[in-house]
């Protein structure tokens, strides 16, 4: 494998605008490395989803009034989605109107947290220190409602085993003053 740093081009300085977008790409290159380099060492260096001492090292969300019940429910063992007073449409990402009958009538409501994995990959690369590969990437979907989809980790089982259609269930993981769900092979499903 080509081990050279890929560069970007150098474009004329004349050329003001391919110029000023090789800029932004370095300026957002550098970023992404800082932001990294700063999530390794806030995880001690330990990025493994091994054990309770060294987690999967993540980029945490900002809570707003809209999104607070998700990434909160997981303390009180429940997987929160929004859910219209109206006509119980589950919305998810969280907002705080109903986008089929624009209601505002929207409150956080427990779901079963059980889902199906609909896609899904096994990532080999070794994106942190101790960051034990593989791991499986996936997009569920809830049980209640088939078009509400959540990015998570599949966990607690043989990363090469996980496929597409298999049945799964939540569980949280405690990252700071918020619960990550992450899902598990449902075994009393099968």
């Amino acid at each position: 494998m080509d081990e050279t740093p890929h560069r970007l081009a150098e474009p004329a300085r004349e050329d003001k605008h391919a110029f000023q977008a090789v800029e932004i790409a370095r300026s957002c290159k550098r970023k992404r490395r800082d932001q990294e380099d700063s999530l390794i060492r806030s995880a001690g260096g330990q990025a493994s989803m091994s054990g309770e001492e060294d987690k999967f090292p993540r980029s945490l969300p900002a809570l707003d009034d809209d999104n607070q019940a998700f990434w909160t429910g997981g303390a009180n063992g429940e997987l929160l989605i929004n859910r219209c007073g109206e006509c119980g449409y589950y919305i998810h990402p969280p907002t705080s109107f109903c986008p089929s009958c624009e209601s505002r009538d929207v409150t956080p409501q427990p779901v079963s947290g059980k889902a199906e994995i609909v896609s899904m990959t096994v990532n080999h690369r070794q994106w942190f220190p101790n960051l034990q590969v593989p791991y499986v990437v996936a997009l569920v979907a809830i049980e209640e409602q088939d078009d509400v989809r959540l990015v998570t980790n599949i966990v607690d089982c043989d990363p090469l085993s996980v496929r597409i259609g298999d049945k799964v269930k939540v569980q949280f993981e405690q990252a700071e003053d918020l619960w990550i769900p992450l899902f598990s092979p449902d075994r009393e499903d099968t």
